[in-house]
Formats: C-alpha cells, structure tokens, sequence
C-alpha cells in the first residue's frame, strides 16, 4: 500500500503554480532557524588529503554551479553561455577555495572557532 503525504498550503498564486507544474520548493539549509538542522559530518578512517579534496571539489562543483546557473536562468541568459560560465566560474572558486583551506591549515595563528 503506498504512502500519502499531506501538507496544508495557503492559497496562493505561486502555490497553484506549484501544482500546475509539478513542481515544489525546499528552503535552503542554511535558512533553516536551528543550525544543526541538514548538517552534515564526513567521518572517515584515514586522512588522506586527495580523497578530503576530490570530495569538496564534488560537493562544492555541485552546489555552486547549481546556485550559479539559477542566477544567470534568472537573469535570462542563454543556456549555453551560463553553462560555460557557470563551469569557469565553479572552477576558479574552487581552487580559491582550496587553496584558502591549505593556508589555514598551515596557519600556526589561525584557530576555528570553539565553544569554552
């Protein structure tokens, strides 16, 4: 017997949209009012720096070039120019990204941010 899941909307356009296209919204984690909510943790056995990197890079390829091309497909550029863009865009970030984590892994000043 298959499971039904019911949520009271309110009557709006944007919800009748919803239904019209099949569509339905999530809400971003990190607008979420309790922090822990959707978070997650990597646990792994060993430290291996390339596989910690390969999987940030698949994450953050993923995310951003996800919230990079619903901006341009808002700002109504071509689909083949955001894609490219999008692509460059993600890539750069990226290596910015690592690079900034190298350095504050090496950096004797730097200390994340605990609770006392």
């Amino acid at each position: 017997m298959e499971k039904l899941y019911y949520r009271y909307r309110a009557f709006t356009t944007l919800n009748i949209e919803s239904l019209c296209n099949d569509k339905i919204f999530f809400a971003k984690p990190d607008s979420f009012n309790d922090p822990l909510d959707c978070s997650f943790v990597i646990k792994c056995d060993s430290l291996d720096v390339n596989e910690i990197s390969n999987l940030f890079s698949v994450l953050f390829t993923k995310l951003r070039e996800t919230e990079i091309l619903l901006n341009l497909k808002n700002a109504k550029v071509s689909e083949k120019k955001a894609r490219e863009f999008a692509i460059k865009r993600t890539e750069f970030e990226r290596l910015n990204k690592l690079e900034e984590i190298a350095y504050l892994a090496t950096d004797p000043e730097y200390l994340p941010l605990t609770e006392e």
